[in-house]
């Protein structure tokens, strides 16, 4: 195929997008959820290597991988707006915090219990939206993320609201740290998420995951020479390989997703990344989930597919008109 044909396709592409932005939108930020799912998975796997090691060659992937998208589609790497630069070099930094929260915290909590606290993300998003890049925050967004993070609390089952016995309380400790570095995490991966909505217009999804992409290459050996650099085998590496596949997936979709759509409801989308997780832990994992856990998986998994029927409505609506 031609370089001439290959940009046809890419505009074509671009064009379908452009008229049914408010609906592939939810359709990238799904891809996004489990992607991303897939990648805390991935590192769970990944118990010999620290949080640093697996974000270092993570992003070494993710760099390699993106420089190749944007040399195929001729996007542009710089731009004269020095602001639009400086808000990239944040939002790659916000990033770096975020990943290495993240991966911190996924070492010291069960997948899907991490996967619940790092979703708490859209409802921050939102909140930051409508201050920041003056979104309009609708009463069906408010419940939405409300009935969601009662479905959080059944999943998480926070020790002030359940009765826990003492093995569980033994626990409680080490796990605070995670859920403390996971919540300091999405604040920083919120930042991310309005930083690309602010600049998405005036830049492309791939210098976005680029700039954080170096950031991330450049700094994170930095934190691995203080918790240490270990080795790893064939199977390790393997793991690591599909870590970037799926790393590089959902940073685009995530990316399009947010530039496409209002952040705010994008974000909530990612809460199926919580049933993904919930699912990967009894059918791989083999992990127990009680009562409590069912009951909020089926509150989160109601509210978006309520949430999802609205948005395909209001789209069949929109083009009968």
């Amino acid at each position: 195929m031609s370089l001439q044909e290959r940009l046809t396709l890419a505009e074509r592409f671009s064009n379908f997008e452009a008229k049914h932005k408010s609906t592939i939108c939810y359709v990238y930020a799904f891809g996004a959820a489990i992607s991303f799912t897939t990648v805390n998975f991935l590192v769970k796997n990944l118990p010999n290597l620290t949080s640093s090691e697996i974000l270092f060659y993570r992003s070494i992937q993710l760099f390699g991988m993106t420089m190749f998208m944007m040399e195929t589609q001729k996007m542009e790497y710089h731009f004269p707006d020095t602001k639009i630069n400086r808000l990239l070099i944040s939002r790659g930094f916000a990033g770096l915090v975020a990943m290495l929260l993240n991966f911190y915290g996924l070492k010291l909590l069960p997948l899907s219990e991490a996967s619940v606290i790092s979703q708490t993300s859209p409802a921050i998003v939102g909140v930051f939206a409508t201050i920041f890049l003056k979104e309009k925050y609708e009463l069906s967004q408010f419940l939405s993320a409300l009935f969601c993070f009662f479905g959080v609390l059944l999943v998480a089952k926070p020790e002030f609201l359940f009765q826990l016995d003492e093995e569980t309380r033994a626990e409680s400790n080490l796990k605070f740290v995670g859920v403390i570095a996971l919540l300091t995490g999405t604040i920083f991966v919120a930042t991310t998420q309005v930083l690309v909505k602010t600049i998405g217009a005036k830049t492309n999804e791939g210098v976005v995951t680029l700039y954080f992409a170096a950031i991330a290459s450049i700094f994170s050996p930095l934190a691995a020479m203080y918790q240490g650099f270990n080795p790893f085998n064939f199977p390790d590496l393997i793991i690591l390989l599909l870590l970037g596949v799926f790393t590089f997936t959902g940073q685009m979709c995530r990316n399009k997703a947010y530039i496409l759509g209002n952040p705010g409801k994008v974000a909530i989308v990612q809460y199926f990344g919580i049933i993904y997780s919930m699912l990967l832990d009894v059918f791989v994992l083999d992990s127990k989930l009680d009562i409590y856990s069912v009951l909020g998986a089926l509150c989160i998994f109601s509210t978006l597919f309520v949430f999802l029927y609205k948005i395909i409505k209001k789209e069949r609506e929109k083009q009968n008109k």
